[in-house]
């Protein structure tokens, strides 16, 4: 009997850790926003995270050196995972670049795996109607980590729960032997 109740213990402990080996991603860890210097306009990204690996790209774009924003610009958001681009917010709409009037925007991605990624924000036009400059961009480094739900905290206590009253059990008949 004892045995049996050891092994159950041990078993449910094990299906859960590998439970726990496929979590997805969830989160991610940024350093600053980006911001370009000595360029047409400074641009700052800064992702907004929620749930899953999902995130808001959001971009805005500033007159050189202020905090006012630039109204009129062609650019495009790229995601790029070791070099190679995985996403572009232009392919998404079937359009060469995109348009942004207000001068900040947000573009919702789902991040699909943990690693390093970088967001790109391409700048390639300015004003009303766009004047092509030459492209320029700003670049955001993010690593995307494995997030550590409160639910898989509170199995872990369970688990931890469960051995203590195994061993408090066998502690118990070894008495009574």
């Amino acid at each position: 009997m004892v045995s049996t109740t050891l092994y159950l213990s041990v078993a449910l402990a094990a299906i859960l850790a590998a439970g726990f080996a496929v979590i997805p991603a969830a989160h991610a860890q940024t350093g600053a926003p980006a911001a370009g210097g000595k360029k047409s306009l400074d641009i700052a990204i800064q992702p907004e995270w929620s749930d899953g690996a999902n995130a808001k790209l959001n971009v805005s774009f500033y007159n050189p050196g202020t905090t006012t924003l630039h109204q009129h610009q062609d650019y495009d958001v790229v995601v790029l995972q070791n070099g190679n681009e995985i996403f572009r917010a232009s392919k998404q709409v079937n359009q060469p670049v995109l348009h942004n009037v207000e001068g900040k925007l947000s573009v919702p991605y789902k991040f699909p795996s943990n690693g390093q990624y970088t967001v790109r924000v391409e700048l390639l036009g300015l004003g009303l109607p766009p004047v092509p400059i030459t492209p320029e961009h700003t670049d955001l480094s993010i690593n995307v980590v494995p997030e550590f739900p409160a639910g898989a905290l509170a199995a872990v206590a369970a688990v931890t729960m469960g051995g203590a009253v195994v061993v408090a059990r066998i502690k118990k008949m070894k008495k009574e032997a």
